[in-house]
């Protein structure tokens, strides 16, 4: 088969021709090739973003044969720009190569080009900013020429191995010693020694770089780490170079498109090499992009099989690179002859800047359906039809162009040659010489894991890379929890100076302790951080009201799902004595099993809890020193149930069945409690009930049991459910990627979602980005519209903290905020009655423990016709630990609302669904409650 590429006319040599529309390609391709200055928001192509974030388009021109030299003009124009050539190369195609089927014989086509286009692009002439070195596409394009068809089986592998070593850079500092032994003479001794030592050296660097494990061998260890052939088979650099060979056991056994992709991807890769800033070579900042003029493109030699594996490269890897192909031919690509012209995806000459805003504005949608044409922006070049004087004055602009050199920019101060070392060298003797100092205020503003005493009020340590302990505001454990944190630590020193001037206040301290460690970097708290500011809140009224007992607010985190918990409940054992002696523990967040630990060695410390959030049932049931203001699973799930009812009885789901979600994690014990309790409640309303597990996302695939799918896949699988769709787990990340599977669907099912959901609600940013699949969640919140008490709260809040407000959205929505504040309250209420009579009863741990157990209703009897009512109306419902007539740890008939979400906001009008205490007005019908005891 010929060869597709012309050399004895590869010259850059041609010259723009007069068409409708020359100046706008001419325009569009010198915007093109200019790389973008950091920070220049000058550049309209770049409005939304660098250019190198986004993707060059491969330029397709459709010309007739009168304007055949239309690349050759526009490579001409990028060889005479100014201050230096544009690192471009041309190449021309042959319009008679030999046909075959795609893609076996296009694949030694594609490598031809390639070939051809790395030596021309190699070569001094485009050396401006540094030669360009095609390390990976010259290694491949070697190996598919090594034959060892002629060499034994066994021993192919050294073979291959010792040509490759001869072929490697290492080979010539192996020469170097080899000359210099040969020309010293014998060395005694230790120096023998060393000598053979440096000796073996250049062989073990080889063997390492060829192993792909240090960054030495970088091109060896992209083949091993790149998509194309399972490179991983048979293992190891020297196996799948084997596999690429020219034998008959070489690259012809492979799949040929999967050859030519790794073709394509190696010589971009190479690319993208050399258009790294690279600092420690003190080359200059490259201020144009590459490109490749490839003339004559047709299906049959080639070019149209190079355009079409650009594109898939591009959709498959996701990088940038920076080329910009520009093509031309008598026909359009990539669909062959038959096409017509007029096709809306062809854009005509004169509209090039316009088509190419249309092209970038869909780029985005287009990468992500893997389109075969997302990278094309094909042009028409069409004949001049004007008159003769509109004929004349576009050839004197043309001319104008010829006679103008094409202008580059010059590389900022900080990207021209010679600074960057220079630079980099006064750096570093600047950041050694600020590093001791700064590091005694770093250790202390991190865990204090360095020189220096910890941040007053602190115990924190480091543990598996996260910071686990108490801080009283000094510390923010997360960005996005630094400004609650520092208003906790500015009110605490006013509660102190508070009670100094007054010391017949009440006084105490809470810990509010929580998972305060995101899963991972960068991901949002706003659970946690409302969690806080209700706190805050608290903390602000006992400020503003002399009658209120002074609170001293600790911040506690326990770590990734409370996994830490123990180790800080151990810390709260030994916290110093002072004024406010610590009589309780709010938060805890995460039903977990550590949850579950964390609660047990706080009460083995003799500190009693009241959890904000939480709503497993056997925390309640079996801990005496546990208490919650939120409602149990039981009458969640209850809640759930009655709520189906009415979705079947208004046609919004039509079958009585419900398909219950939960993670495969024994770790969870929450969502086992809650699964366990919705598939009893929904028994007893008669609905068909199936169980499905999915894997945690951050659980690793190798841990996953077979059959077990992680959340994105499970969303899919539900779609066109008649009946409800029932989802118990967390709410980040797993929700997320539970309602990215159900957006791909074209019949949504009817989603309902566990109160952890609100966790997903809280993140506004993550929520809003669901605009397209509705669902209901239960929430333990109410609106600041329900009661006068709510109203108060949250405009405390707000004004507190204005920024919830501006995100617009209502943090009553979530609930953590109103149910941290609740959790409080019941604590100060327990606090009070330590100081009600005449006697003032010391406030510790165990009297308030006590005292907690007292918030309660008692019925009125023939004994006690008016009992004392001790209950506490909190924002988000009565608490009242004896409403069912038992000593309960939980607050009975708590209310619960369940909200719907739709495109990415939540429905404020109203609670859909909402149950409550007996008798609680705006509550749905049939309401399920828990059994009050007979007075």
């Amino acid at each position: 088969m010929s060869s597709p590429v012309v050399l004895d006319e590869d010259r850059e040599m041609g010259d723009l021709t007069v068409f409708p529309g020359v100046l706008e390609i001419v325009s569009l391709v010198g915007r093109l090739c200019r790389r973008p200055r950091f920070g220049d928001q000058a550049d309209a192509l770049d409005s939304r973003g660098r250019r190198a974030q986004r993707g060059l388009p491969l330029v397709c021109l459709v010309r007739s044969p009168r304007h055949a030299g239309l690349l050759g003009g526009l490579a001409r124009r990028m060889a005479h720009a100014r201050p230096s050539r544009v690192p471009h190369c041309l190449v021309r195609l042959r319009t008679d190569s030999g046909t075959g089927d795609f893609p076996g014989s296009d694949a030694q086509k594609v490598r031809e080009i390639l070939a051809h286009a790395a030596a021309r692009l190699g070569s001094s002439r485009n050396a401006t900013g540094g030669r360009i070195r095609f390390r990976r596409f010259g290694l491949l394009d070697w190996l598919m020429s090594q034959d060892l068809g002629e060499t034994e089986a066994t021993r192919r592998d050294s073979e291959l191995r010792n040509r490759l070593r001869r072929r490697d850079v290492v080979q010539r500092f192996d020469d170097a010693i080899t000359s210099a032994g040969q020309q010293v003479p014998d060395l005694p001794g230790w120096w023998r020694f060393l000598a053979v030592l440096f000796r073996a050296l250049p062989p073990l660097l080889f063997v390492l770089r060829v192993s792909g494990r240090l960054p030495v061998g970088a091109q060896y260890r992209w083949f091993l780490r790149q998509p194309h052939l399972t490179p991983e088979v048979p293992g190891g650099f020297i196996g799948f170079a084997e596999r690429l060979t020219a034998g008959s056991d070489g690259w012809h056994q492979e799949d040929p498109e999967q050859v030519a992709r790794l073709l394509t991807n190696a010589f971009l890769e190479d690319l993208r090499r050399a258009w790294r800033f690279s600092w420690w070579r003190g080359r200059p900042r490259r201020m144009t992009y590459t490109i490749l003029f490839l003339d004559n493109i047709t299906p049959e030699n080639g070019g149209y099989a190079l355009l079409q594996l650009i594109n898939s490269v591009r959709n498959e890897v996701g990088h940038f690179d920076p080329l910009l192909l520009i093509s031309a031919g008598e026909r359009l690509p990539p669909e062959g002859p038959d096409l017509v012209i007029e096709n809306r995806s062809v854009y005509s000459a004169p509209n090039a800047t316009s088509a190419y805003d249309v092209w970038r504005d869909s780029l985005r949608d287009l990468r992500r359906a893997r389109s075969d044409t997302a990278w094309y922006l094909r042009f028409s070049v069409s004949d001049f039809e004007g008159s003769d004087r509109q004929r004349d004055d576009l050839r004197q602009q043309v001319d104008g162009l010829r006679a103008s050199a094409f202008r580059v920019a010059r590389p900022p101060w900080w990207g021209r040659r010679g600074v960057v070392p220079v630079g980099t060298m006064l750096a570093l003797l600047a950041m050694l010489a600020t590093v001791t100092i700064s590091y005694v205020r770093w250790s202390n503003e991190h865990c204090g894991s360095g020189w220096g005493r910890p941040p007053a009020g602190s115990t924190l340590i480091r543990v598996d890379g996260q910071c686990i302990g108490i801080t009283d505001g000094s510390y923010s454990f997360d960005p996005s929890l630094a400004n609650v944190t520092e208003i906790i630590r500015s009110q605490n020193q006013q509660t102190e100076k508070r009670f100094q001037d007054d010391p017949s206040h009440a006084y105490f301290t809470v810990v509010d302790l929580q998972a305060l460690t995101p899963f991972t970097p960068g991901a949002g708290l706003a659970a946690e951080r409302e969690s806080l500011e209700g706190a805050a809140v608290f903390q602000a009224q006992t400020l503003q009201d002399p009658s209120l007992p002074l609170v001293r607010l600790l911040i506690g985190n326990a770590g990734i799902d409370m996994s830490h918990g123990r180790i800080v409940a151990e810390q709260l054992r030994d916290l110093p004595t002072s004024a406010a002696p610590l009589v309780g523990v709010i938060g805890l967040d995460h039903s977990t099993r550590a949850t579950d630990e964390t609660v047990l060695a706080l009460a083995n410390g003799g500190l009693p809890v009241v959890a904000a959030s939480l709503s497993e049932d056997q925390l309640a049931d079996s801990n005496p020193m546990y208490y919650q203001v939120s409602p149990q699973n039981k009458r969640e799930a209850a809640v759930a149930a009655a709520f189906a009812a009415e979705l079947l009885k208004s046609g919004q789901i039509t079958r009585p069945e419900v398909r219950v979600f939960s993670p495969d994690n024994p770790e969870d014990t929450y969502a086992q409690n809650l699964t366990d309790q919705v598939v009893t409640a929904f028994k007893q309303i008669n609905f068909d009930i199936e169980e499905r597990k999915f894997a945690p996302s951050t659980m690793p695939a190798s841990k996953i049991k077979p059959g077990i799918l992680y959340p994105l896949q499970n969303g899919k699988n539900t779609c066109g459910y008649p009946g409800l769709v029932y989802y118990a787990g967390d709410g980040i990340p797993d929700f997320n990627a539970f309602l990215g599977g159900v957006r791909q669907c074209a019949t949504p099912p009817t989603v309902l979602a566990d109160d952890d959901v609100t966790r997903y609600v809280a993140d506004t940013r993550t929520r809003e980005l669901n605009q397209t699949v509705p669902f209901w969640y239960a929430s333990f919140a109410t609106t600041p519209t329900t009661t006068p008490r709510a109203a108060e709260f949250y405009h405390n809040l707000h004004a507190l903290f204005p920024r919830e407000q501006d995100r617009g959205a209502d943090p009553s929505l979530d609930g953590h905020a109103a149910l941290t504040y609740d959790a409080l309250q019941t604590l100060r209420a327990a606090v009070g009655h330590l100081r009600l009579g005449d006697t003032s009863i010391p406030i510790t741990p165990g009297t308030v423990w006590r005292e907690i157990s007292s918030i309660r209703s008692s019925p009125p009897s023939r004994a006690n016709p008016n009992p004392n009512n001790n209950a506490v109306q909190g924002i988000t419902g009565l608490i009242d630990f004896g409403a069912t007539g038992g000593n309960l740890h939980y607050p009975a008939n708590k209310q619960i609302s369940i909200l719907q979400v739709r495109q990415g906001a939540v429905d404020i009008g109203g609670h859909p669904f909402f149950c409550g205490p007996p008798g609680e007005p705006g509550q749905a019908d049939h309401c399920p409650l828990e059994q009050t005891a007979a007075p």
